[in-house]
């Protein structure tokens, strides 16, 4: 099996498609791909590459269904081509995007005045379903930001998506871990 068929197998239940993490019923924590070394909460001063805290760690209660060897190669390599919350950060406050000119650098509105986390009950409000982290990034693929472009109160053009699929998964992935 591949490291995406594993993670999708193995993973994605508790950490999301894009590593996001899911907070129910037990708290599941985003994954940096970024990070070289990870610790765990039983031994912070113990340092593990991702492939050795995969083999030791995960499938939490279920010694039997733990991926060590070549599985958790294999999920590692995978994990490490998910978007870094890092750079969606980095992403989101620049000036390309304006994600943090229109929506403020914490989320809670900036020039547009539009506070993400309201964005987000208004979308479960209206649209009646559970806003994921994909739901998030093709809304920012297919409509984000939106430049207008007025002269003497009439609109004369909208232009949408200045960001790819890796920057709207980047943002969202960031945006959904930290607000």
């Amino acid at each position: 099996m591949n490291g995406k068929t594993l993670y999708e197998a193995r993973c994605l239940v508790c950490h999301g498609s894009l590593g996001e993490g899911d907070y129910a019923p037990i708290s599941n924590p985003a994954i940096d791909p970024d990070k070289t070394l990870i610790s765990h909460s039983t031994a912070p001063s113990v340092l593990l590459s991702l492939e050795a805290y995969i083999a030791a760690y995960m499938a939490p209660g279920a010694l039997s269904k733990r991926c060590g060897g070549q599985c958790a190669a294999d999920v590692a390599a995978y994990i490490r081509t998910l978007p870094s919350a890092v750079t969606g950060k980095t992403q989101y406050d620049s000036s390309t995007h304006a994600c943090a000119t229109c929506h403020g650098a914490n989320g809670v509105g900036g020039l547009s005045g539009i506070d993400i986390p309201t964005s987000y009950l208004t979308d479960l409000v209206n649209g009646g379903g559970y806003l994921t982290v994909q739901d998030l990034s093709a809304k920012i693929f297919t409509s984000m930001p939106q430049t207008k472009t007025v002269y003497k109160t009439k609109t004369l053009n909208t232009k949408f998506g200045s960001c790819d699929q890796a920057c709207s998964d980047a943002i969202a992935k960031y945006i959904w871990s930290t607000f």
